[in-house]
């Protein structure tokens, strides 16, 4: 991506625009039934957005720099002025990007360029609170939490219909300000708080039960896949056994890990090395070019991984292919570290 190129187009355009866990049934006897809140269908809401028609053909490859404000998305360059935390509070999908507001009301900058509300922001959103968002590839869906008078929700969406498939109350006691998403895979959302990892489906509407996962932290779920952070010294985690039969929980050191797409290999971000899982480790590297700064990788709506290096006081960010071959697709000049990849949970 030639970001100086996308900039100077974007320009003109302003001026000429005049400035069971996937089949296993949640049992109760494992966990707290949830109060299904009724599903809304918000009308999207157009907003304004200095975004052309996104390209989904190598990934999404979603970018930001905090200072200036410019995000890159699907091959083109613009604001989102009324984004609250591309860092944290925002997912890239194939069917575009997901973010909140201050607010914490939910947009989608989808493929056409426009911003649309798909759902709208709680009566009274606690600011102090910072709302995750996780995509769910096998079921084209996003889970999202936010927080209104004290009480976290967690809500999900369809976005092939779309559709909202419902909203839950998270059960938590005083920790309810650290909850956060830990991944959604196959329907299921994983939220993590300080005292371990629930579950639930939402696809099983007012029959949906909150599950007891791990006392440790999930940091990644994919292809039944659940990557989990254990406390030190704990006891050797296993799912109930109505649970694995489908699911298998993988324990990991890496604060900060990721499995891949077939979940078969977890990355070890710091080294921006692939580590096998289940046999004995063959860790391989990305090939990416020395830098000075920090290192920070997140997957890309096609499986590749994207990958941020600040360079003499750039920040670079690469393209990584399944072989570890990479490749700069776009560079903030003089970000030193300000910038970051979209929705960076890892």
């Amino acid at each position: 991506m030639d970001i100086g190129a996308a900039r100077e187009a974007g320009r003109r355009r302003r001026r000429r625009r005049n400035g069971v866990l996937a089949g296993v049934v949640f049992l109760a006897a494992f966990g707290t039934t949830a109060a299904v809140l009724a599903p809304s269908e918000p009308e999207p809401v157009p907003a304004s957005t200095d975004f052309p028609a996104l390209d989904f053909s190598a990934g999404l490859r979603g970018v930001y720099y905090e200072e200036t404000g410019e995000v890159a998305v699907g091959g083109q360059v613009g604001t989102l002025d009324d984004a609250a935390d591309l860092g944290t509070s925002a997912v890239t999908t194939p069917y575009g990007l997901i973010y909140f507001t201050d607010d914490q009301a939910v947009r989608l900058l989808g493929a056409g360029g426009q911003v649309s509300t798909i759902a709208p922001a709680p009566e009274r959103p606690d600011s102090s609170f910072t709302p995750t968002v996780r995509y769910d590839d096998a079921r084209q869906s996003v889970a999202w939490l936010t927080r209104s008078e004290g009480q976290v929700t967690l809500s999900a969406y369809s976005l092939p219909e779309p559709r909202m498939v419902g909203s839950f109350p998270v059960p938590c006691e005083d920790s309810c300000g650290s909850l956060r998403m830990g991944g959604q895979d196959h329907g299921v959302a994983f939220v993590v708080g300080v005292n371990g990892t629930i579950a639930i489906d939402p696809s099983f509407g007012p029959d949906a039960t909150w599950v007891d996962i791990t006392d440790g932290r999930v940091i990644d779920v994919r292809n039944f896949t659940i990557l989990s952070l254990e406390p030190p010294g704990a006891e050797p985690v296993e799912l109930p056994e109505e649970l694995s039969e489908v699911w298998r929980l993988e324990p990991t050191t890496v604060e900060d890990g990721m499995l891949s797409s077939d979940a078969s290999w977890e990355m070890e971000s710091t080294d921006v090395e692939w580590r096998r899982l289940g046999d004995e480790p063959l860790p391989f590297k990305l090939a990416i070019p020395a830098g000075t700064g920090s290192i920070q990788v997140k997957q890309d709506t096609d499986g590749t991984v994207l990958v941020r290096r600040t360079d003499g006081g750039d920040d670079v960010f690469y393209d990584c292919d399944y072989f570890g071959n990479c490749a700069e697709f776009a560079r903030f000049d003089g970000a030193d570290g300000r910038s970051g990849i979209i929705g960076d949970l890892h």
